[in-house]
C-alpha cells in the first residue's frame, strides 16, 4: 500500500484524481451548524429524533443516536481548506461519543472544550479528491481517515513549495517508514 502526499495547494488545484494525504494543522472549527447530527443506531443515515418510529428503512434498526459531523479548517504552507470529521475520526481524536461530549458540555449551542483544543494541532488526514465535489459540503472534503501520531506525521512531512526541486513528489510506500500494512496501525487510537 501506497500514500500519496499532498499539499493543499495540489488538492485545491485537482490536477490529480483519487485518495491523497495532507499534512496541516486545524486553524479553525465552524460552528455555524451543528457539530453532530441524529443517526439511525445501526447505520450513519441521518434521522430526525421527532420521528415518531424512530424506524430505518435502510437497516431496519430501531432507535436514534447522536454522532460527529465536524466541520475543520485546515492549512499548510500552500493554502487552506474545509474538512468534514465524521464519527469514527471524531471518537478517535477525542475519546469520547457524540452524546457523551454533548452532556458533558456546559453551554447549549458552544462548542465542548475539547472541540476547541484541536485548532493548532497538527495531523494528517487522508481525503478523495474528485474532478468535481460531489460531497455532502460542496466547499470541503470528506476525511477518509486520519493520523495524529507524532512519528507518522514528521516521516510523511515535505518541504515547503518554495524549498522543492518540483511540485510532483514520489509515491511514498508505507513499508518504507517501517508503518504496517494495516490502516489502524497509522490511527492514532484513543
Amino acid at each position: 500500500m501506497t500514500i500519496k502526499l499532498r499539499t493543499i495547494e495540489e488538492v485545491i488545484e485537482r490536477k490529480e484524481h483519487g485518495r491523497v494525504w495532507i499534512s496541516c494543522s486545524i486553524a479553525g472549527i465552524e460552528n455555524s451548524g451543528s457539530w453532530f447530527y441524529s443517526s439511525c443506531k445501526g447505520c450513519p443515515k441521518k434521522k430526525m429524533p421527532e420521528d415518531s418510529l424512530n424506524y430505518c428503512g435502510v437497516c431496519k434498526s430501531q432507535g436514534v443516536v447522536l454522532r460527529y459531523r465536524l466541520k475543520v479548517h485546515v492549512v499548510d504552507d500552500t493554502g487552506n481548506l474545509s474538512l468534514v470529521l465524521w464519527e469514527k475520526h471524531c471518537i478517535r481524536i477525542l475519546g469520547r461519543r457524540a452524546e457523551e461530549l454533548l452532556k458533558k458540555s456546559e453551554k447549549e449551542g458552544e462548542l465542548p472544550i475539547e472541540i476547541e483544543e484541536l485548532v493548532e494541532r497538527k495531523m494528517m488526514f487522508e481525503i478523495e479528491v474528485s474532478k468535481s465535489q460531489d460531497s455532502l459540503y460542496e466547499d470541503s472534503f470528506s476525511v477518509s481517515q486520519v493520523s495524529t501520531d507524532p512519528t507518522f506525521i514528521e516521516k510523511h512531512s515535505r518541504e515547503t513549495p518554495s524549498t522543492q526541486e518540483s511540485v510532483s513528489q514520489p509515491k511514498l510506500k508505507m513499508a518504507d517508514f517501517g508503518v504496517e500494512e494495516n490502516v489502524d496501525s497509522i490511527v492514532d487510537k484513543v
